[in-house]
């Protein structure tokens, strides 16, 4: 039993650095003139409708760039009483964004609108990677991972080959958002004020 909850644990850990090292790839890809603007983080906690007392932390955190492209990086860690079935998922997306003033009249807060995803980043822990550990990405798309791809599909999704399925795998994770973030630099006479995100939708 110690070793099965050691295991875990590694697992676990490795999910977390294999994505912080995701993010750091993905923004140092483009060159010293790229540099970082804000950053935006939103936490949401919830238990799972089974009366089973699970929790579930729903993790946003979106990066943007003086290029005017993003990364988003949304986490979903679930967990409960059952060690076994514990497990995590990290999802990196990275494009282009746009910036207006807020629809909500809030001087303080921006809407942005996030393009649909040109890269797509999935990593899976736990009990729906059968108790492993996957990645999928979709600018190193294999056969191996269109098999582990199956695992987590929705449904109709095409999975026939390689290609249909890192298609289907981009149209599932990497659809496009409407944020609305605060940001303190807008009115610095307003005292604690921080950079979060006030609601993020995917968009229709």
């Amino acid at each position: 039993m110690k070793a099965k909850r050691l295991a875990k644990i590694l697992t676990v850990a490795l999910a977390t650095a294999l994505a912080s090292a995701l993010v750091v790839g993905l923004t140092a890809c483009n060159g010293s003139d790229k540099k970082l603007t804000g950053s935006y983080s939103y936490h949401k906690y919830s238990e799972m409708a089974y009366g089973l007392g699970w929790k579930i932390v729903d993790s946003y955190t979106l990066e943007t760039y003086s290029d005017d492209s993003y990364v988003l990086t949304y986490k979903q860690d679930y967990f409960g009483d059952d060690f076994e079935n514990r497990g995590l998922n990290f999802t990196v997306t990275t494009g282009t964004y746009t910036s207006t003033a807020s629809a909500d009249g809030d001087t303080t807060h921006l809407d942005l609108t996030l393009s649909a995803a040109d890269t797509v980043i999935r990593t899976e822990s736990g009990k729906i990677a059968q108790n492993g550990i996957f990645t999928l990405n979709s600018e190193k798309w294999n056969a191996k991972m269109t098999e582990n791809y199956k695992l987590i599909a929705e449904e109709g999704a095409a999975t026939d080959s390689d290609s249909a399925a890192k298609d289907s795998f981009v149209e599932q994770f990497g659809g496009g958002y409407t944020v609305t973030i605060q940001e303190p630099t807008l009115d610095a006479e307003v005292p604690n004020l921080f950079a979060q995100i006030i609601s993020i939708t995917a968009a229709e």
